[in-house]
């Protein structure tokens, strides 16, 4: 099964390699023929830069050691760090408030404006992990739920595993852009 896999790949790679992508161009007496502008090892670069971290991480969670619960770290965990960088984000898109708290720290606290600046995203860094944790728990105790009633395979629990890496890891890329 890996075998055609990796053939079927291999061979649609092929395909879009040797597909001319770049049409042909006419000036005067000079002529460019059509051509591909996907070589091998660009499409190689290009599966690197999209699909490398992510199949690593899989590759790793899917150990046969711990594949039991990868799929349930990997979600509780993924809860929890999106929840904390989605909170931080929002302390910097609302910067005069985060502002504010941290002067009110500091005058209040008597510390530098640096040590208050610090403290103050420690302590949302912390709130938000706890938060979210209690999330992300809830999201165990349903799938245990799920599981036990047999809503839910080892099998299913891979896929959507791998699914949520992949989505996660292009959502990010998406964002980033």
């Amino acid at each position: 099964m890996v075998l055609s896999y990796i053939t079927l790949l291999v061979a649609a790679g092929g395909m879009i390699a040797l597909t001319p992508t770049e049409m042909s161009y006419q000036a005067g007496n000079a002529s460019l023929p059509a051509w591909s502008g996907e070589t091998p090892i660009r499409l190689l670069h290009k599966w690197n830069l999209f699909n490398l971290a992510p199949t690593l991480l899989l590759v790793t969670f899917l150990n046969r050691r711990v594949r039991a619960v990868a799929p349930l770290v990997l979600s509780f965990m993924t809860i929890v760090s999106a929840g904390v960088l989605g909170i931080l984000s929002a302390a910097f898109m609302y910067q005069e408030t985060s502002v504010a708290a941290i002067a009110f720290a500091s005058e209040t606290l008597g510390v530098s404006v640096i040590a208050a600046l610090i403290g103050y995203f420690l302590l949302l860094s912390a709130v938000a992990g706890l938060l979210c944790g209690v999330l992300g728990w809830w999201l165990l105790i349903w799938m245990r739920s799920a599981y036990q009633c047999k809503a839910v395979s080892d099998q299913s629990l891979a896929v959507d595993a791998l699914w949520l890496v992949f989505a996660s890891f292009y959502a990010a890329m998406l964002a980033l852009a």
